[in-house]
């Protein structure tokens, strides 16, 4: 008993020591994002044509603001997988704690006690979900600062369009249209990698879940059945 006490108060010790990662996080995100918007907004509607990144009186041009957009969306990506792995960790550890609570109360002690919230509990989580506390809330700051990081890259592709589409001074060339080309897809590989990480790591929790399943409460199951879809769908796929 001693030793299952020293591995519960071990979760809220991991927990509690996370504080430094996750500031550490946020000063990184601060970094780069700070660093995109003073591009983006010394930024020019015109590519440079050749590779020389900048223009007279230290104006960028749109190719220097795309291949900058690529690295802030990579690290914030990594950022985000950072928070996924840390955040989905913490939660596969709650089910130990989980477990040491049913062996010293019982499987219905959440229903028969006045300690413990309702829910209270690591199973039928879903992806958001499974991400426990701050990093769970991190992972959402993430998501939409790389959608809208790309909607300003797009709105500004867009003034450039309507910008030199205007006869008879056309700005189209071939360095234009290959650097977007070459960022969309650098960008697509990124996010497509991250969600697959994502799916990955959630995949972890869902074997978890399904080692201590014998020890939920029938009302716990019931929702759990409710809630985990996609972890019923990633289970289908491994049994085959």
């Amino acid at each position: 008993m001693e030793l299952l006490k020293q591995l519960h108060e071990q979760y809220a010790i991991n927990n509690n020591a996370n504080l430094s990662s996750i500031v550490t996080l946020v000063a990184a995100m601060i970094v780069v994002v700070g660093y995109f918007f003073y591009v983006y907004v010394h930024s020019t509607l015109k590519f440079s044509g050749d590779c020389n990144l900048l223009y007279t009186n230290g104006k960028y041009s749109l190719d220097a603001l795309l291949i900058i957009s690529v690295g802030t969306i990579f690290v914030i990506e990594a950022l985000s997988c950072l928070c996924v792995y840390q955040g989905i960790a913490q939660r596969k550890e709650q089910f130990i704690t989980y477990a040491i609570r049913v062996k010293t109360f019982g499987e219905n002690f959440l229903n028969e006690s006045d300690i413990f919230p309702k829910g209270y509990h690591p199973f039928g989580k879903n992806v958001k979900e499974a991400i426990q506390g701050l990093y769970g809330e991190l992972y959402t700051l993430f998501s939409f600062t790389k959608r809208f990081l790309i909607i300003l890259v797009i709105i500004k592709l867009a003034a450039h369009v309507y910008y030199f589409s205007q006869w008879p001074s056309p700005d189209w060339d071939l360095v234009g249209i290959l650097s977007v080309l070459f960022s969309f897809f650098a960008i697509f590989l990124i996010l497509g990698y991250g969600c697959c990480y994502t799916q990955k790591q959630y995949h972890s929790y869902c074997l978890r879940e399904k080692e201590y399943e014998k020890m939920a409460s029938i009302e716990i199951k019931e929702e759990a059945n409710k809630q985990s879809f996609i972890c019923k769908i990633l289970m289908i796929f491994e049994k085959k």
